[in-house]
Order: C-alpha cells, then sequence, then structure tokens
C-alpha cells in the first residue's frame, strides 16, 4: 500500500479547526444563525472565543441589517451556542454585542478568563472616551 502524500496547508496562518463542533452547530442551526456562528469561529479571540462588536459595524461585515443579526444572535444564545455578556454596568447593550461561544462548539482550549486579562467593555468605553476627548 502506498502511502498517502502528506496534506500542506496554502497558508498556515489564519485558519480555524472545524471538526464535530462545526458539524453539530451545522445540523441544529438556521443558514443566517451557521453563517454568524462561522463568522464568529474566524474573527473571536483564540484563547477565550470572546470578541466585542458594534452591531451596525457586524452587520456591515456579514452584508445583512442589523435586525437580522440580532435574530441570529439570539439563535446562536438560545441552543447555547454563544453567549451575550452584559456591559460593565450589567446590561446587555441592543448596539453592542459581546459574545462568547460556548465549549462545546469552540474547539480550541479556553484560558480561564483572569488569564485572558482584558476588559473588552471597559477598554472599548475608554477608547471612546479618548477619541470624543472627554477622557
Amino acid at each position: 500500500m502506498i502511502p498517502a502524500p502528506r496534506l500542506r496547508l496554502k497558508k498556515a496562518t489564519g485558519w480555524f479547526a472545524a471538526g464535530q463542533e462545526v458539524a453539530a452547530a451545522l445540523a441544529m442551526l438556521s443558514d443566517a444563525a451557521f453563517k454568524l456562528y462561522v463568522f464568529l469561529c474566524l474573527k473571536v479571540d483564540r484563547h477565550s472565543a470572546r470578541m466585542v462588536w458594534e452591531a451596525i459595524d457586524l452587520a456591515n461585515l456579514l452584508q445583512r441589517d442589523r435586525q437580522s443579526v440580532t435574530d441570529s444572535l439570539e439563535e446562536l444564545c438560545r441552543r447555547e451556542v454563544c453567549i451575550r455578556h452584559p456591559d460593565i454596568d450589567g446590561r446587555i447593550a441592543s448596539d453592542r454585542f459581546s459574545v462568547e461561544i460556548c465549549d462545546r462548539f469552540w474547539p480550541y482550549e479556553k484560558s480561564p478568563v483572569e488569564e485572558f486579562g482584558v476588559d473588552q467593555n471597559g477598554y472599548v468605553r475608554r477608547v471612546r472616551q479618548m477619541l470624543s476627548g472627554t477622557a
């Protein structure tokens, strides 16, 4: 038997491990929610599976309206694929998404939050203050 040639990536960086986690999501999500899930998988921090987006920016990146992105995110949360985290004041903002992909649907081991060490909501708030000149 001749061994199969070893597969090599065309680009060694920027790829995402799409295994049983992605297959499980494919079987249970609508097309729109699955597209959002794959987008999140490609864009979130690999160590924490977290990211913060402005709602309108995310809609523009996906070439969809804001409501359809919100509906897809609600489906991801309802099916426990993702978690929306509250802002620093404890509320869920409608204009900003702080999202974490749940362990069952994330192929990488996550660092503990304290190791991650970034308060993304606080960071975004401070940058806004700096840009508006009220820092």
